[in-house]
């Protein structure tokens, strides 16, 4: 079966579940699953919704850049248990509340969003400056599209983001990181989802100005 969606006048058509042998001619979108909330349990706070330690996202009349993002995101399609309560209300009176990506229904839905748009699955971003020491937010997070994409037949790959480090950081953390990954978030046999390029090497995002440290240890 095939859905067809256009985007830009341009037309996709994907597969209900998509071969995952061969990333070749796969359309793909990067998902970066940082915005956290108090409500995850996580204790990162606002992370990615509020800026410079923010605190909850409110009115802020002196102008102080208090939120990080610049456009409201329509929330109308999610469920009561997956917002978390901020100081912003809508025309009506009700509540604002936002999302974070530690909750498996928020990111089964994004999911869900980018297959009804034809996308065959996701390069889901993992941060080196975040993924040496407690790595648990994004280990959920992984596990969170692993399973959005086993149960929408989408693939997905690891994306490592190393903007801003030095190769020898970029090297130990990836040596510490991706062990832990594999048995943290282990593609079970013969899923959709659990298609890591290389057979599982990692793959590093070219935002990186000491990519011959990279070429030299492997990671290329």
């Amino acid at each position: 079966m095939l859905a067809v969606s256009a985007f830009a006048g341009v037309v996709f058509a994907t597969a209900d579940v998509v071969d995952r042998s061969s990333m070749t001619g796969k359309y793909m979108m990067g998902y970066q699953g940082w915005f956290s909330t108090p409500c995850d349990g996580f204790g990162r706070g606002w992370s990615h919704w509020t800026c410079g330690g923010g605190g909850i996202p409110g009115p802020d009349p002196l102008d102080n850049g208090t939120l990080c993002f610049e456009n409201w995101p329509d929330m109308s399609e999610y469920d009561a248990d997956e917002l978390c309560p901020t100081n912003l209300v809508y025309a009506d009176g009700s509540n604002a509340g936002l999302y974070s990506a530690a909750h498996p229904k928020t990111v089964r839905r994004h999911i869900q969003w980018l297959k009804d748009a034809g996308v065959d699955g996701v390069w889901k971003q993992r941060f080196i400056a975040t993924v040496t020491g407690n790595s648990s937010f994004n280990d959920r997070v992984a596990g969170n599209v692993e399973a959005a994409c086993e149960a929408t037949g989408r693939v997905w790959a690891t994306m490592y983001d190393v903007s801003g480090q030095h190769g020898d950081v970029v090297l130990g953390a990836l040596e510490e990181d991706w062990p832990k990954l594999e048995a943290s978030v282990p593609a079970p046999p013969g899923a959709s989802c659990g298609c890591r390029v290389g057979d599982g090497l990692p793959v590093c995002k070219p935002e990186y100005q000491h990519l011959p440290s990279a070429r030299s240890a492997g990671l290329l």
